[in-house]
C-alpha cells in the first residue's frame, strides 16, 4: 500500500526557513541520507538502507487548504508533503516523533483523510506500532 501525507500548520505560523532548517536537522540526526533536489521548491530525497521517500517543503500558504482541510482545523495550510510512505512507515514515524517536539500543534494528514496529532504519534511510538500506525485511524492506535 502506498500513501502520501501532509503536515499542516496554522497559516500565520508558517516559516519556510524554520521548517527547512529543523526538518534537515531532524533527518540528519536520524542518520537518514538527505539529498536536496531542487532549491527553489525545496525538495528533499530521504533514504536509509535502500528505502526512502520524498519531501516537499512549502514557502507560501495554499489558499485551497483552508477550505479543503477545515475538518482538521481552521486556518491551516500545508507545510510539508511526504510522498511514497509505503515501506517507510517506521522512518516517517521516527521523523514525526522528532518533528512534533518542535511543532507540537501541527497535524499529519494522510491519503485516507486520517489526521494525527502529536499525541497520536507519541501513542503509536509508545506502543511500538512502527509499521502499521498509518494504516489505522488515530483513535485505533
Amino acid at each position: 500500500m502506498g500513501l502520501t501525507g501532509s503536515i499542516f500548520r496554522k497559516k500565520e505560523l508558517l516559516s519556510f526557513k524554520e521548517t527547512k532548517t529543523i526538518t534537515i536537522e531532524i533527518l540528519e540526526s536520524l542518520k537518514y541520507r538527505v539529498g536536496i533536489m531542487n532549491e527553489d521548491y525545496f525538495t528533499i530525497s530521504v533514504n536509509k538502507d535502500d528505502i526512502g521517500f520524498v519531501m516537499y517543503i512549502y514557502s507560501k500558504p495554499h489558499e485551497a487548504d483552508e477550505y479543503n482541510f477545515s475538518y482538521i482545523d481552521s486556518g491551516i495550510t500545508r507545510a510539508i508533503d511526504i510522498e511514497d510512505v509505503s515501506e517507510c512507515e517506521e522512518m516517517i514515524l521516527l521523523f514525526l516523533k522528532e518533528y512534533f517536539k518542535y511543532f507540537p500543534n501541527d497535524y499529519f494528514d494522510d491519503d485516507l483523510d486520517w489526521y494525527y496529532t502529536k499525541k497520536d504519534i507519541d501513542e503509536a511510538f509508545k506502543k511500538g506500532d512502527f509499521h502499521e500506525w498509518c494504516y489505522k485511524p488515530p483513535k485505533d492506535i
